[in-house]
């Protein structure tokens, strides 16, 4: 994994799948349930809407691989990873 991309909530590391060599972008959003602010929680929930399709439609967002959920055994802090096409030139603002 390398690391592409760190934002304040969490990070994007470049992934390639062992089987075929193509490449993936895997955004991890670390939470920690019992420390979450408004923007947080709001941004949580945006994810989450991506994720179920609701505005996934649109030429501006990037269409999800996969989603999954990790969680530690202490501390309470989760991790939600979103598994996208990776895309050489970079993000929408570039």
């Amino acid at each position: 994994m390398k690391q592409i991309a760190k934002g304040a909530f969490g990070r994007v590391d470049l992934m390639i799948r062992k089987r075929d060599g193509e490449q993936f972008a895997l955004k991890t959003i670390r939470v920690n349930k019992d420390q979450m602010d408004y923007k947080q929680k709001e941004l949580l929930a945006n994810e989450a809407l991506i994720c179920l399709g609701t505005i996934a439609d649109h030429p501006n967002i990037v269409h999800f691989v996969d989603v999954f959920f990790e969680a530690t055994r202490v501390g309470g802090v989760h991790k939600i990873c979103f598994v996208m096409p990776y895309y050489k030139n970079g993000s929408l603002k570039q």
